[in-house]
């Protein structure tokens, strides 16, 4: 039963304290620990300490959104060195982060390199200054990660961005204009040895044994998936005109990949694809992209995990989180127009059944009289972008396969100075989640049916 639904059960039915049962969670080693979550009992829902409450807010455009908000957090949890969860330890340490689920409870786990389950709580955009001690601000609201596009602090956990792709797609103009066209020209032959000669220089010696490296994003957006705007990737490979001619895309290795996979998909025949077909090609795209770049990540890194191409089209495409999750360890999704628990289950059902734990490495909702940026939904009030983060991060959390939030990004929250421009949300709402994320963590994922 969702969240939505059970916050609407009539009031009468709470009977003051909460029940609560033991749930076993397992580790990984001989034995279990138990956790106490509470039962689902009535409105609102409460333990000990969480109270989650629903109210409508009214959006830029008139739209309403259903939005839960969090109250009463008054514990802090017991965190490890690397802002890991010190009351579920999940094997044995190995030294760097790697991933685990639970074969009982089917719960994904990014596991610390001391063996203590890990959520990562982060922030996109994160840079040194001389004004102000980022760092422990950051950890004044629980963040433990620092995201995409981040310089490195000490003794946080951090995500560099190699751009494999991006950089490729510049490299001739050909490239460039296909790309340009919806065209990731992932055939080339020399994308393997280009991918190859990139990753030996961007990944240093000393990133390969750093435990406090969480893992290497391929790139960013990358153009695999269907596009908002432009439409579906499979008949701009298929354009002739694309490559500047038949003569020319007969020698182009990605139109000729393309034709012969259509041909394979129809006895032989090229004819004009159907829906399934540009869905279907959008997997066959990713499996060709993500062989070449994880191989070439993995050749240079064993140790470190791959968190994806920070996908931000075509979330909802079966094909494209399939043949994402046989190369990734860990997917990431920048997951952008999406408030309501509905939504939200809705986006992220095919990567739940690809069976790979994810991140949402971007989400943002800003206040429409003082933008920073264009992304994400346009509120009324400061209070409005608040509620929005407690309502995302929290329906995100409740998702089993969920390890991770990054928000977009850190000038949203304290500018260029430090100082927090929104104090209802940062330090207010962050700290709120992240206190004790690991109990919450586990009360959500009970709750959500």
């Amino acid at each position: 039963m969702k969240l939505l639904a059970i916050i609407l059960l009539p009031l009468l039915m709470y009977s003051g304290a909460p029940r609560c049962k033991k749930v076993a969670i397992a580790t990984g080693r001989k034995g279990k620990i138990e956790k106490k979550v509470p039962a689902i009992i009535g409105n609102p829902f409460v333990d000990d300490e969480f109270s989650i409450q629903t109210k409508n807010i009214t959006i830029i455009g008139g739209k309403i959104k259903a939005t839960n908000t969090l109250t009463g957090v008054n514990k802090t949890a017991r965190f490890s060195k690397y802002g890991g969860d010190m009351d579920e330890r999940i094997g044995n340490a190995k030294g760097y982060f790697t991933t685990h689920k639970d074969p009982q409870t089917g719960i994904w786990n990014i596991v610390d390199p001391d063996g203590y389950a890990f959520y990562s709580a982060g922030l996109n955009s994160v840079k040194k200054s001389s004004a102000v001690n980022i760092a422990d601000s950051l950890k004044g609201i629980y963040i433990n990660t620092l995201g995409s596009w981040s310089d490195a602090f000490s003794g946080m956990a951090y995500t560099p961005n190699l751009n494999l792709g991006l950089n490729y797609k510049n490299t001739t103009a050909r490239t460039k204009s296909l790309y340009s066209k919806r065209i990731f020209p992932a055939f080339d032959i020399q994308f393997e040895h280009f991918c190859d000669s990139l990753v030996a220089i961007r990944i240093s010696s000393a990133q390969k044994t750093d435990p406090f490296l969480l893992g290497y994003f391929t790139d960013n957006e990358l153009t695999i998936g269907s596009t908002y705007t432009n439409g579906p990737g499979l008949p701009f490979f298929l354009d002739v005109a694309n490559y500047g001619g038949q003569a020319l895309a007969d020698k182009d290795p990605n139109y000729l990949a393309a034709v012969n996979w259509m041909k394979s998909q129809h006895g032989g025949v090229l004819v004009t694809p159907a829906p399934n077909d540009v869905a279907a090609w959008t997997g066959v795209l990713a499996e060709r992209y993500y062989q070449i770049v994880c191989a070439a990540v993995k050749k240079h890194d064993p140790n470190h995990l791959i968190l994806g191409n920070r996908m931000n089209l075509d979330l909802t495409n079966p094909y494209l989180m399939n043949a994402s999750a046989k190369y990734c360890d860990i997917l990431s999704l920048n997951n952008y127009h999406v408030w309501t628990d509905a939504e939200i289950d809705t986006r992220l059902d095919a990567v739940e059944q690809a069976n790979i734990p994810y991140i949402a490495t971007e989400f943002y909702a800003r206040v429409s009289d003082v933008p920073l940026t264009s992304a994400g939904y346009a509120v009324k009030t400061v209070q409005d972008q608040a509620d929005f983060f407690e309502t995302y991060t929290m329906a995100m959390i409740s998702h089993k396969g969920n390890v991770g939030y990054h928000f977009f990004n850190a000038k949203e929250l304290m500018g260029t100075t430090g100082t927090w421009l929104n104090p209802i949300q940062a330090p207010g709402s962050f700290r709120k989640i992240n206190r004790d994320i690991y109990r919450l963590r586990s009360y959500l994922i009970n709750k959500h049916k």
